[in-house]
């Protein structure tokens, strides 16, 4: 199999990542993803609480509803809802890791997140995002902006390259390559949602893999 990875760079210091599980009552114009949350990097639980919400709430947007499952580390014991976590993914979910990059020095243009793709979709579907805590939390610092809802941007943008196996990005809205102080500062509605094609892709993408096709 063959993998690419996509990285989302921003003016100043920026970057990004996401994962959830669909259930079967859910009416195919509106479906569920669930996301497994695996943390090596300790966010406080008020800011993850924030992320997570803004994250919901752009998908939302988009007519895709989320559920968070907590899994703990990668590779230490799952908590929550330990047995789910154990099992293998539902073809509704995706996982999303929560970790620390490193200093990035005195970079202007950083990476918050990235998310693996496939380009063979028909013999493997992509679900892992990942996202720099530790990054998020120093470009919210240094442009002034929440710390939690800045994660909660990163979350969804990665989930948007997962859903979309895709490492294109767009020239406006959300999936958009650069995120500069300004935008950040000064947000529009218009540069946090998902352009109308990428939402109808994104929901075609979780009913495609319900129904077993790529």
């Amino acid at each position: 199999m063959r993998f690419r990875t996509v990285r989302l760079v921003a003016l100043f210091f920026l970057a990004i990542a996401g994962v959830v599980r669909a259930e079967s009552d859910e009416p195919p114009s509106r479906p569920l993803l669930v996301i497994r949350t695996y943390e090596t990097y300790q966010v406080s639980s008020d800011t993850l609480r924030i992320a997570k919400d803004a994250a919901a709430v752009v998908l939302k947007d988009v007519g895709i509803d989320v559920r968070w499952l907590d899994c703990g580390q990668k590779n230490g014991p799952p908590i929550g809802e330990s047995q789910r976590c154990g099992q293998p993914l539902a073809p509704n979910e995706r996982m999303l890791s929560i970790q620390a990059r490193g200093a990035v020095g005195g970079a202007q243009n950083v990476s918050m997140g990235f998310t693996v793709v496939s380009r063979r979709p028909e013999a493997y579907w992509p679900v892992l995002s990942t996202v720099f805590a530790d990054v998020v939390a120093a470009v919210a610092r240094a442009t002034g902006v929440d710390a939690g809802r800045l994660l909660g941007y990163a979350v969804a943008h990665e989930i948007g390259h997962v859903l979309l196996n895709s490492p294109q990005h767009s020239s406006g809205g959300l999936m958009r390559a650069v995120w500069s102080k300004l935008e950040l500062r000064e947000p529009r509605t218009a540069d946090w949602t998902f352009l109308s094609g990428e939402a109808e892709a994104m929901r075609a993408a979780i009913a495609a893999r319900a129904n077993g096709r790529p």
